[in-house]
């Protein structure tokens, strides 16, 4: 994969599943050399935000590693009205884990600075080699898996039920927008408008949902196509 990569950079915009290798092919800015752009984007700009880092997430023992990792989900969902605010979430979501053959830790100074312990997006995961491909149907996730088995792993490695917070959470963001979401604002009268969405959330060990991030769109790819993020078709459905 690492070679096929560099030699066909043109083919390599994106992060693409080839099955029959049994890898990911994309640009990877360690290896080859960095796309300008890329590098601009995702380097190089100082400007950010800082967001609360929850330090007790919860964890997942995967089969047969020895590991504790941590993980975060993505829902789905549509905001089908804004006045009054009537919101569908999805349980068929996902959920993200750090590298499986790493322990989540905040003892150390090295446990701190070691990103693929705190990171679960995949591409790091992916340039590391670190990265487990699910398997639908397996029973068992790999560095991701459906919502319902982390659901699962919530209450039975962590024990807490905390869907109805996710709902809450999801829920409250929504209504903090709603300044600027109003049927007043709309250009489109609002029983014409649903707003397709998804969101990333932490869950802590006390079962309250933290939200990272909310996008005002539904990016299902089909699987293999595009940024990994985006959502494995083969494990949501």
């Amino acid at each position: 994969c690492r070679t096929r990569c560099c030699e066909a950079a043109q083919a390599c915009d994106v992060w693409n599943w080839h099955e029959e290798e049994g890898c990911w092919l994309g640009r990877r800015h360690d290896v080859c050399q960095p796309d300008p752009a890329w590098q601009g984007a995702r380097l190089i700009r100082h400007a950010g935000v800082v967001q609360r880092y929850v330090s007790d997430p919860i964890i997942y023992a995967p089969p047969g590693r020895g590991t504790w990792v941590k993980t975060d989900i993505r829902v789905y969902g549509i905001a089908a009205s804004f006045d009054p605010l009537r919101l569908y979430v999805s349980r068929h979501g996902y959920f993200r884990a750090g590298s499986l053959q790493r322990n989540f830790s905040l003892q150390t100074a090295s446990d701190l600075a070691d990103k693929l312990v705190h990171l679960t997006h995949h591409i790091p995961k992916i340039e590391a080699g670190e990265w487990d491909q699910p398997r639908a149907g397996s029973g068992a996730p790999g560095s991701a898996g459906t919502l319902e088995q982390w659901l699962q792993i919530a209450a039975e490695q962590n024990g807490v039920h905390p869907w109805e917070a996710i709902l809450q959470a999801v829920g409250k963001l929504w209504l903090a927008a709603l300044p600027r979401l109003s049927c007043e604002r709309s250009a489109v009268p609002c029983d014409r408008l649903g707003v397709a969405f998804f969101a990333d959330l932490v869950v802590d060990s006390a079962g309250v949902a933290w939200v990272m991030e909310i996008h005002p769109s539904l990016p299902l790819k089909p699987h293999g196509l595009g940024d990994p993020e985006a959502g494995f078709v083969p494990v949501i459905t």
